[in-house]
């Protein structure tokens, strides 16, 4: 299977930071490091995330698939937090 492009904007990080969003049950905001020399700000409802860990990062402008439907990662307001990217699940990732 030919897999080039399909992580195009893909990236791992390393968790530098994980706060709760204020007033926002089950949010948490994130730094992290992805080797561009600033963190990206991501906002996720991960609740298996915490300072340390390595994640799988799309990036703004990749694709990724949601429930099967393909759509474009934006920088976005989640929960009122400015976020610069998402998390990938193994299921986003099409390992399961």
């Amino acid at each position: 299977e030919d897999l080039n492009g399909d992580y195009e904007g893909y990236l791992v990080g390393l968790i530098n930071s994980c706060e709760p969003v204020p007033n926002k049950d089950n949010l948490s905001v994130l730094k992290v490091d992805v080797g561009s020399g600033t963190d990206l700000q991501i906002v996720t409802n991960a609740p298996n995330v915490s300072e340390g860990k390595r994640v799988v990062v799309a990036t703004v402008g990749s694709k990724v698939r949601i429930n099967g439907d393909e759509t474009e990662v934006k920088k976005v307001a989640v929960g009122g937090v400015p976020s610069e990217g998402m998390l990938c699940d193994s299921p986003m990732l099409g390992w399961v």
